[in-house]
This record gives C-alpha cells, sequence and structure tokens, in this order.
C-alpha cells in the first residue's frame, strides 16, 4: 500500500509541488487547499483550469478516501505510516 510520502514524492516529481506546493501550505482544510491550487485571491495562475468542476470533484474523491479509511481503519492504522 503506498505511503503518503510516496505520493507527495510523486506529486514533488511532476513538477506540481515545486510550482503550486507555496499555495497550499499550511492549509488545514480541503477547502483551504482548493482555495490555494485555484488562486481565490487571484494573485496567480489557477489550477487545472481544464475543469471547470474542480472543486466538485476534488471534494467528491475526498469524502470517497474518507469513506474507504473508516471502512477500513483497521488495515489502514496497521499497514500506512503517516509522517
Amino acid at each position: 500500500m503506498p505511503h503518503i510520502s510516496e505520493a507527495f514524492g510523486h506529486w514533488k516529481s511532476t513538477g506540481q509541488g515545486v510550482k503550486f506546493g507555496d499555495r497550499v501550505k499550511g492549509a488545514k482544510t480541503p477547502d483551504e487547499f482548493i482555495d490555494g491550487l485555484q488562486c481565490k485571491n487571484n494573485s496567480c495562475a489557477k489550477y487545472n483550469t481544464a475543469n471547470p468542476n474542480y472543486r466538485s470533484d476534488y471534494l467528491s474523491v475526498y469524502k470517497s478516501v474518507l469513506k474507504y479509511m473508516s471502512k477500513c481503519k483497521d488495515v489502514i492504522e496497521k499497514e500506512c505510516k503517516y509522517e
């Protein structure tokens, strides 16, 4: 099972973590994360402008992950190392 550090490493390796990482640094909620990527304050170019439903799609995936995690909590806690 992949670890969060591997996912983050992949994000960085694609250049996205370098280009957009500062925008989401310190985000504590999914909405804050999306606002950072989408540059809610209009001071920079938006992330993923090709998908007009980016916010709702992202939140849908986020909710699915939470649902999965709640159903598999014991397995996740044994298999994953949170950093």
